[in-house]
């Protein structure tokens, strides 16, 4: 499994555009330093989307209905179903960092 610099996640989490990467499934809308919204996520337990918060500041963001929260890479994994290499691959293409021993991004996913 390969380890990841702590320096370098630090700068792709740091130059990650937040708010872009999540409107990808949660329609959000602006709250002061945050944005909320409703993600498209479907929860069985719960009728209707998720009550969902993003903290724009700190780059934490939570769902109060299906209890997801995390940074941006949780994000990524949960919501893209990717494992964590993957979801700093696309973390870091989104906010035009490239990871070393990286080929540059030939286009985004976002």
């Amino acid at each position: 499994m390969q380890r990841h610099d702590p320096d370098v996640i630090r700068r792709v989490k740091k130059a990650a555009p937040l708010a872009q990467i999540v409107a990808r499934h949660v329609d959000l809308s602006p709250d002061g330093s945050e944005r909320q919204g409703r993600c498209r996520r479907p929860v069985p337990a719960v009728a209707g989307a998720c009550a969902f918060r993003l903290n724009l500041g700190s780059g934490e963001w939570m769902c109060g209905s299906c209890a997801g929260k995390g940074d941006i890479l949780d994000f990524v994994m949960l919501f893209d179903r990717v494992p964590f290499a993957q979801a700093l691959h696309i973390v870091a293409d989104a906010g035009g960092v490239r990871l070393p021993g990286a080929a540059p991004a030939s286009g985004s996913l976002l």
